[in-house]
């Protein structure tokens, strides 16, 4: 095989356009991202933030609405909490930017 030559034609910015799908996308087992979530234990009151830059979505998907599983330890009672909030939803596009 060889070497493929690409040659650039113009250096000025061209118009275009962008056409965002909703279909759904499957994604690698893991995804982090820049977002937290904050929610109220409804057992104890305390507050939790999940970060998902270090706390994954497990298995998502896009465009497809879902329960996000949180969780934490109440060092006080001694006893792990775990609830479902949602529905969410992820989703990924591009944007044209000026």
């Amino acid at each position: 095989m060889g070497m493929r030559v690409v040659q650039i034609v113009s250096i000025e910015m061209v118009d275009f356009e962008i056409f965002n799908d909703d279909r759904e996308i499957e994604l690698d087992k893991r995804f982090y991202a820049p977002v937290r979530i904050k929610s109220e234990c409804p057992k104890c009151g305390e507050t939790v933030i999940k970060d998902l830059s270090d706390n994954y979505l497990s298995y998502p998907t896009t465009n497809e609405p879902f329960a996000y599983h949180m969780d934490h330890h109440n060092e006080e009672l001694e006893e792990d909490h775990e609830w479902k909030i949602g529905p969410v939803v992820l989703r990924i596009y591009l944007e044209k930017v000026q």
